[in-house]
């Protein structure tokens, strides 16, 4: 292992002594508890800025909810003011409303009459489908006899219609026509 020295720098030019130079020496003589005491009075500088800074954020939160609050109490009170000036205006309206109903009722009461009834917008066009070439029907009597037969208990035949009995009718039809043959 082999050691290598370094020349030694040659002594620079001596300080001359200039007596308005700052001398680079500094002590702290001042006592621990005048520290501690600046240290805390800083603290507190920032703990009361932090604790400021929190109140005014709260008042601003504050404000800004308390102004919506009255926007959207603004805006229930419209909605409401509406609602009150519709249902009046609905009211012009009830006479309508009223026979609406009332065409609904009558509707629901003409389809339990018209039960029984014969759909003749689609027998017609089934007994014309029917007719052999060259008959022309004259008219079409139609009746229906749903709980005629059970009340009437006869079991007799219906009209002259072989074999058919009143328990076992469900209606009649009556067919006039002409026909060249």
């Amino acid at each position: 292992m082999t050691a290598t020295v370094a020349p030694q720098p040659e002594l620079a030019a001596p300080v001359q002594y200039d007596p308005l130079r700052l001398l680079p020496i500094a002590a702290n003589l001042l006592p621990q508890e005048v520290t501690e005491a600046r240290r805390g009075k800083k603290l507190r500088i920032a703990i009361g800025g932090v604790v400021a800074g929190a109140v005014v954020l709260t008042a601003c939160w504050y404000v800004y909810a308390r102004s919506n609050t009255g926007s959207a109490q603004d805006g229930l009170t419209n909605a409401q003011q509406q609602m009150t000036s519709l249902q009046h205006e609905q009211t012009k309206y009830a006479p309508l409303v009223k026979a609406q109903s009332a065409s609904k009722t009558i509707e629901g009461q003409l389809r339990q009459v018209m039960a029984s009834d014969v759909q003749w917008w689609q027998l017609m066009p089934q007994l014309r489908a029917a007719a052999p070439a060259g008959v022309t029907l004259q008219t079409v009597t139609a009746s229906m006899s749903i709980g005629v037969g059970a009340s009437a208990g006869s079991g007799g035949p219906i009209a002259s219609v072989p074999g058919v009995t009143s328990k076992d009718a469900v209606g009649a039809v009556t067919i006039v026509g002409t026909a060249p043959d």
